[in-house]
């Protein structure tokens, strides 16, 4: 049974934050980006976003206890606060309410940005389809991967570098007054037309989804970008096939663009489309360098040890979870023990709740209440749940009843032989 909770929350904020300190290293040190390639920095892209998209616990994960002083500080969240008519309010719902308001408000802002921009391209944008050599060079780029047709070439005053929009129905947006030779034309749109075939643009508009969803994680910013940083790589692998000759027309190609001065005015979002050339410098120059040494072999146990520790750390994530614990109920029941030695109860050390039906559960220890939470993710999996009607009862005295009447013993003195005031009197009713 999957669950959600605090601690599930704070496991999958743990283990992203790991795995994108590695991807950031390898990508920031130009040595090591050499001796691994892209395709290992594309798992740990993908071991990310999963961690991303699925913050439960599954019914393996054994569950670690966190010391009792943070666990006081994590069960005080789920304490409610006040009451908004029956429902009680903790600091933990609060922050879910806002959290989901959060990203209702960033999908549907990504939603209404896309139409305003494809509305805008049709608005401002000058059709090439159909002109010459966009539709030849098109035509061949689309028979050489054996794909279907269906791009369209548009000029868009609004772009400093050529770029892809549109994942159904893709549109190659070319900026104004550039000109550029028939194999630098054949470069640009065969590196747009591969984003399309290799469904980049798809891929990046998940990931940008599930991290609106997680607006508040701010590692959803650096995840959306090496992603970006990634998806190039691979695109401009792809095209020059590590051939020298197409590899050094390729980079004139992208050094071109890089010196292309950058569009005033309003812009298309990043998170919107797939560009030929990043604007930040420091992602050209990886891509330049990797470009330059694509025929150097990648060290194999490097990528083996780099590859078995992401996969160790994404399953280990899943395999424990730091748990708060509730200490209340011990300390409580030893209370009574010291206090009420001797006190009657019904033999057991039974824990289990009772479902208030307002979000809130009681909690009974051999049916002595102790407290109403309005979370039960710190009691151990499994503890019974009751209504109200269905609850266990217990005796209210301190007579045990649960004795058979056949084990009472019973006296075999004579009433005659009892003195009179033993005799039990026998009033008339």
């Amino acid at each position: 049974m999957f669950r959600f909770s605090i601690a599930t929350t704070m496991m999958s904020v743990i283990t992203t934050s790991l795995l994108m300190v590695i991807l950031t290293l390898c990508l920031l040190n130009r040595k090591l980006l050499l001796e691994i390639g892209y395709k290992l920095l594309a798992i740990f892209v993908l071991f990310t976003t999963l961690r991303f998209a699925l913050p439960f616990d599954f019914p393996f994960t054994m569950t670690i206890p966190l010391p009792s002083k943070l666990s006081s500080v994590i069960i005080s969240f789920h304490s409610y606060l006040f009451y908004i008519g029956k429902y009680p309010i903790s600091i933990w719902s609060a922050f879910e309410f806002v959290w989901l308001c959060g990203a209702v408000l960033g999908i549907i802002y990504l939603i209404f940005t896309y139409f305003i921009k494809r509305y805008d391209i049709v608005l401002c944008g000058k059709e090439l389809t159909d002109t010459s050599p966009y539709k030849e060079l098109v035509d061949r780029i689309c028979k050489e991967q054996h794909k279907k047709n269906n791009f369209r070439v548009i000029e868009y005053p609004y772009t400093s570098s050529p770029a892809l929009f549109g994942i159904i129905h893709p549109k190659i947006l070319i900026p104004e007054n550039v000109s550029w030779t028939e194999e630098d034309c054949y470069y640009i749109l065969g590196h747009e037309m591969s984003h399309h075939f290799h469904h980049d643009l798809l891929l990046k508009c998940v990931i940008k989804l599930i991290t609106l969803i997680y607006w508040w994680n701010l590692l959803g910013i650096l995840l959306n970008h090496e992603t970006d940083v990634i998806l190039e790589m691979r695109v401009d692998n792809s095209l020059t096939h590590n051939n020298a000759d197409r590899t050094s027309d390729y980079l004139h190609c992208l050094l071109e663009f890089a010196e292309h001065p950058p569009t005033k005015g309003k812009k298309l979002p990043s998170y919107l489309t797939m560009n030929l050339q990043l604007l930040n410098q420091s992602d050209f120059n990886k891509r330049y360098h990797l470009l330059l040494n694509n025929q150097k072999k990648h060290s194999v146990v490097l990528n083996i040890i780099l590859f078995g520790a992401a996969l160790i750390l994404y399953i280990g994530s899943y395999s424990f979870v730091l748990e708060a614990y509730n200490t209340s109920s011990e300390s409580i029941m030893s209370g009574i023990s010291d206090d009420f030695d001797s006190l009657w109860v019904p033999t057991g050390n039974s824990t289990y709740l009772i479902d208030n039906g307002d979000g809130t559960y009681g909690v009974y220890v051999d049916g002595f209440f102790l407290e109403n939470v309005d979370s039960i993710d710190y009691y151990p999996a499994g503890t019974p749940i009751y209504t109200p009607d269905t609850a266990p009862s217990f005796p209210d005295t301190d007579v045990p009843t649960d004795i058979p009447l056949t084990d009472i013993p019973v006296t075999d003195i004579p009433l005659s032989d009892m003195p009179p005031s033993d005799i039990p009197s026998i009033s008339s009713p």
